[in-house]
């Protein structure tokens, strides 16, 4: 299971590519901001597998190796 942490809240995803999706949702549709910068939202997302950090999906979307 996959999972990462958004807003303070662990939320499962079923693939990295969810996980992107997850962040631009949040990112571009920020309850509070609206559309948000970095300093709104933070540097993006990592993603977990059974505990141990596995991609991290940064601000603009784009998915790297952890």
């Amino acid at each position: 299971m996959l999972y990462t942490i958004l807003d303070g809240k662990r939320v499962d995803v079923e693939s990295i590519d969810d996980a992107v999706v997850l962040w631009e949702s949040f990112r571009d549709n920020h309850p509070i901001y609206g559309c948000a910068g970095f300093s709104e939202v933070g540097n993006g997302i990592t993603v977990y597998r059974d505990n141990q950090p596995i991609a991290k999906v940064s601000y603009n979307g784009r998915v790297w190796p952890v």
